[in-house]
């Protein structure tokens, strides 16, 4: 069977075998798997994962759904100028800036309108994400908070508790979120409602009449 692996051009002076390496020890952070190996089945690895002595502190996840995808080389670069210290505090930074920043949903929504239907699977987002980001910056629907360019998540937010209205922000496990996402498309279809919220309200003013 051939080699699945797939670097770009700029990155094979940098290739290695991928057996040379292994995760970070305790690594606590909790990647998606299924997404980061699609996009590396469709675009290939575009940047390079970073290793000290062997162990990866930036890109574990990358290594293991290439792992997972059959390949037999990656694009690494080498980080032994860092002492143990300062590698676990590199990769703790790694980790953590990307959890800082926030979006404009607004050019999000703007975005993400110019990623064919065909691709948007390999970026992470499902086709209800993108309504629901279309929603909050009021594309395409004519009862959204319309909140345009400029504006993030959180202020969206409090766009809409100003317009009379309130937000519930739910968490759940990966895979509890996947199943709910599933169901909800299909519910919404079903119960011809155009959003996730007014399908919450459906399902939760049934449940709250069986018990009255």
């Amino acid at each position: 069977m051939a080699d699945p692996t797939n670097i770009a051009p700029a990155l094979k002076a940098f290739e290695r075998d991928i057996g040379d390496f292994i995760e970070l020890d305790a690594n606590p952070r909790r990647g998606d798997l299924d997404a980061i190996a699609k996009s590396l089945a469709k675009f290939g690895q575009r940047y390079p994962i970073v290793e000290r002595d062997g162990v990866i502190i930036a890109g574990n996840h990358r290594l293991q759904a290439a792992r997972d995808l059959g390949w037999q080389r990656i694009a690494v670069v080498g980080a032994d100028d860092l002492t143990e210290e300062e590698a676990y505090a590199f990769a703790a930074t790694d980790n953590r800036t990307g959890d800082l920043g926030d979006y404009d949903e607004g050019l999000l929504a703007a975005f993400l309108q110019r990623v064919d239907t065909d691709l948007l699977d390999f970026t992470g987002y499902t086709a209800t994400d993108l309504d629901d980001i279309l929603f909050v910056a009021g594309i395409g629907t004519e009862d959204g908070p319309g909140v345009g360019l400029g504006v993030s998540m959180r202020d969206a937010a409090e766009g809409w508790n100003e317009a009379g209205t309130r937000t519930f922000v739910l968490t759940f496990p990966l895979d509890e979120y996947r199943a709910l996402d599933e169901a909800l498309v299909g519910l919404r279809t079903q119960l011809g409602l155009d959003t996730n919220s007014l399908v919450f309200a459906h399902l939760v003013a049934e449940a709250a009449a069986e018990y009255e």
